[in-house]
Protein backbone atom coordinates (compact mmCIF):
# COMPACT_ATOMS: atom_id res chain seq x y z
CA UNK A 1 0.00 0.00 0.00
CA UNK A 2 2.53 2.36 0.70
CA UNK A 3 4.20 1.93 -3.11
CA UNK A 4 0.72 2.18 -4.08
CA UNK A 5 0.82 -1.31 -6.45
CA UNK A 6 -2.31 -3.16 -7.23
CA UNK A 7 -2.71 -6.47 -8.51
CA UNK A 8 -4.93 -7.78 -11.06
CA UNK A 9 -5.89 -11.14 -12.75
CA UNK A 10 -7.82 -11.23 -16.28
CA UNK A 11 -9.10 -14.56 -17.43
CA UNK A 12 -7.95 -14.58 -20.93
CA UNK A 13 -11.30 -16.90 -22.07
CA UNK A 14 -13.92 -14.90 -20.54
CA UNK A 15 -11.75 -12.10 -20.13
CA UNK A 16 -13.07 -11.10 -16.90
CA UNK A 17 -10.33 -9.02 -15.03
CA UNK A 18 -10.78 -9.24 -10.91
CA UNK A 19 -8.80 -6.22 -8.96
CA UNK A 20 -7.33 -5.97 -5.66
CA UNK A 21 -8.40 -3.73 -3.18
CA UNK A 22 -4.71 -2.50 -3.42
CA UNK A 23 -5.53 -1.90 -7.31
CA UNK A 24 -8.76 0.31 -6.03
CA UNK A 25 -6.57 1.98 -3.73
CA UNK A 26 -4.58 3.48 -6.11
CA UNK A 27 -7.56 4.16 -8.54
CA UNK A 28 -9.22 6.09 -5.36
CA UNK A 29 -12.27 4.01 -5.08
CA UNK A 30 -13.26 0.74 -3.47
CA UNK A 31 -14.96 -2.69 -4.36
CA UNK A 32 -17.68 -1.89 -2.53
CA UNK A 33 -18.07 1.73 -4.53
CA UNK A 34 -17.67 0.02 -8.07
CA UNK A 35 -20.14 -2.77 -7.31
CA UNK A 36 -17.62 -5.90 -7.10
CA UNK A 37 -14.08 -6.96 -7.96
CA UNK A 38 -14.47 -8.70 -11.36
CA UNK A 39 -15.40 -6.66 -14.28
CA UNK A 40 -15.59 -7.03 -18.10
CA UNK A 41 -11.77 -6.69 -18.95
CA UNK A 42 -12.64 -3.89 -21.53
CA UNK A 43 -15.12 -2.25 -20.39
CA UNK A 44 -12.34 -1.80 -17.08
CA UNK A 45 -10.05 -0.51 -19.16
CA UNK A 46 -12.13 1.85 -20.60
CA UNK A 47 -13.56 2.96 -17.54
CA UNK A 48 -10.07 3.92 -16.25
CA UNK A 49 -7.89 4.10 -18.68
CA UNK A 50 -7.16 7.62 -20.30
CA UNK A 51 -8.52 7.81 -24.12
CA UNK A 52 -5.51 8.32 -25.20
CA UNK A 53 -3.50 5.68 -23.84
CA UNK A 54 -6.31 2.95 -24.01
CA UNK A 55 -4.45 1.28 -27.41
CA UNK A 56 -1.12 1.33 -25.91
CA UNK A 57 -2.47 -0.26 -23.07
CA UNK A 58 -4.78 -3.10 -25.12
CA UNK A 59 -1.91 -3.90 -27.11
CA UNK A 60 0.74 -4.48 -24.57
CA UNK A 61 -2.03 -6.97 -23.02
CA UNK A 62 -2.43 -8.58 -26.10
CA UNK A 63 1.81 -8.67 -26.43
CA UNK A 64 1.54 -10.73 -22.88
CA UNK A 65 -0.79 -13.05 -24.45
CA UNK A 66 1.21 -13.68 -27.49
CA UNK A 67 4.54 -13.69 -25.83
CA UNK A 68 3.35 -15.88 -22.79
CA UNK A 69 4.89 -19.16 -23.41
CA UNK A 70 8.47 -17.15 -23.53
CA UNK A 71 7.48 -15.86 -19.94
CA UNK A 72 8.18 -12.61 -20.98
CA UNK A 73 6.77 -9.77 -19.23
CA UNK A 74 5.38 -6.79 -20.60
CA UNK A 75 5.80 -3.15 -19.22
CA UNK A 76 3.73 -0.11 -19.97
CA UNK A 77 3.02 3.30 -18.76
CA UNK A 78 -0.28 4.99 -19.29
CA UNK A 79 -2.54 7.96 -18.20
CA UNK A 80 -5.65 6.61 -16.10
CA UNK A 81 -8.74 8.25 -14.40
CA UNK A 82 -9.39 8.07 -10.73
CA UNK A 83 -13.22 7.54 -9.22
CA UNK A 84 -12.75 11.30 -8.83
CA UNK A 85 -11.58 12.13 -12.69
CA UNK A 86 -8.02 13.15 -11.88
CA UNK A 87 -5.46 11.94 -14.36
CA UNK A 88 -2.81 9.43 -13.04
CA UNK A 89 0.03 7.84 -14.18
CA UNK A 90 0.68 4.17 -13.65
CA UNK A 91 3.19 1.58 -14.57
CA UNK A 92 1.44 -2.15 -15.51
CA UNK A 93 3.79 -4.91 -15.53
CA UNK A 94 1.70 -7.79 -17.40
CA UNK A 95 2.43 -11.55 -17.03
CA UNK A 96 0.70 -14.11 -19.29
CA UNK A 97 0.38 -17.77 -16.73
CA UNK A 98 -0.13 -21.13 -18.44
CA UNK A 99 -2.01 -23.98 -17.75
CA UNK A 100 -0.58 -27.79 -17.59
CA UNK A 101 -0.55 -27.57 -21.31
CA UNK A 102 0.91 -24.81 -22.17
CA UNK A 103 -1.29 -22.26 -23.10
CA UNK A 104 -1.66 -18.95 -21.58
CA UNK A 105 -5.11 -18.80 -19.87
CA UNK A 106 -4.60 -15.93 -17.44
CA UNK A 107 -2.76 -12.61 -17.44
CA UNK A 108 -1.51 -11.34 -13.80
CA UNK A 109 -1.01 -7.81 -13.66
CA UNK A 110 0.65 -5.45 -11.07
CA UNK A 111 0.02 -1.75 -11.54
CA UNK A 112 1.71 0.81 -9.43
CA UNK A 113 1.49 4.49 -9.13
CA UNK A 114 4.14 7.01 -10.81
CA UNK A 115 2.47 10.24 -10.99
CA UNK A 116 5.04 12.16 -8.86
CA UNK A 117 8.17 10.30 -11.11
CA UNK A 118 6.28 10.71 -14.40
CA UNK A 119 5.29 14.33 -13.49
CA UNK A 120 8.86 15.18 -12.74
CA UNK A 121 9.91 13.83 -15.91
CA UNK A 122 7.44 15.55 -18.08
CA UNK A 123 8.58 18.77 -16.15
CA UNK A 124 12.14 18.26 -16.98
CA UNK A 125 11.55 17.20 -20.86
CA UNK A 126 9.43 20.65 -21.13
CA UNK A 127 12.24 22.71 -19.29
CA UNK A 128 15.02 21.21 -21.94
CA UNK A 129 12.78 21.71 -24.76
CA UNK A 130 12.16 25.68 -23.90
CA UNK A 131 15.80 25.71 -23.34
CA UNK A 132 16.63 24.61 -26.47
CA UNK A 133 14.23 26.49 -28.32
CA UNK A 134 15.49 30.06 -26.67
CA UNK A 135 18.68 28.52 -28.54
CA UNK A 136 17.63 27.92 -31.48
CA UNK A 137 14.10 29.75 -33.10
CA UNK A 138 14.94 31.53 -35.52
CA UNK A 139 12.15 34.08 -34.44
CA UNK A 140 10.04 34.71 -31.38
CA UNK A 141 6.80 33.30 -33.27
CA UNK A 142 8.34 29.51 -33.38
CA UNK A 143 9.73 30.40 -30.09
CA UNK A 144 6.15 30.79 -28.72
CA UNK A 145 4.70 27.73 -30.73
CA UNK A 146 7.89 25.61 -29.11
CA UNK A 147 6.66 26.87 -25.33
CA UNK A 148 3.29 25.85 -26.22
CA UNK A 149 4.15 22.63 -27.50
CA UNK A 150 6.38 21.77 -24.23
CA UNK A 151 3.42 22.93 -21.96
CA UNK A 152 0.72 20.82 -23.76
CA UNK A 153 2.63 17.84 -22.00
CA UNK A 154 2.11 18.90 -18.95
CA UNK A 155 -1.32 20.55 -19.22
CA UNK A 156 -4.56 21.27 -21.49
CA UNK A 157 -3.62 23.95 -23.65
CA UNK A 158 -6.23 24.55 -26.18
CA UNK A 159 -6.46 27.85 -25.44
CA UNK A 160 -3.10 28.90 -25.01
CA UNK A 161 -2.03 32.20 -25.64
CA UNK A 162 0.77 35.24 -25.60
CA UNK A 163 -0.82 38.57 -24.63
CA UNK A 164 2.16 41.30 -24.72
CA UNK A 165 1.28 44.58 -22.54
CA UNK A 166 2.54 48.07 -23.46
CA UNK A 167 1.95 50.09 -20.75
CA UNK A 168 3.08 53.47 -22.40
CA UNK A 169 0.01 53.29 -23.90
CA UNK A 170 -2.25 51.46 -22.10
CA UNK A 171 -2.49 48.54 -24.77
CA UNK A 172 -2.83 44.88 -25.21
CA UNK A 173 -1.74 42.66 -28.36
CA UNK A 174 -2.25 38.70 -28.45
CA UNK A 175 0.65 37.84 -30.87
CA UNK A 176 -0.07 34.39 -30.49
CA UNK A 177 -4.06 32.20 -30.01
Amino acid sequence: RIARIGYFEVDVVTQIITITDELFAVLDTTAEQEGGRQFSARETLRKYVSSDDFTTVIQAFERAIKTGKSGQEVFVEARYRTRDGRTIWVATTYKAELDEKGRVFKVLGSSQDITERKTNELIQRAITEISDAALTAPSIESLIKSVHSAIGSLVPTKNFYVALYDAQNDWMTFPYF
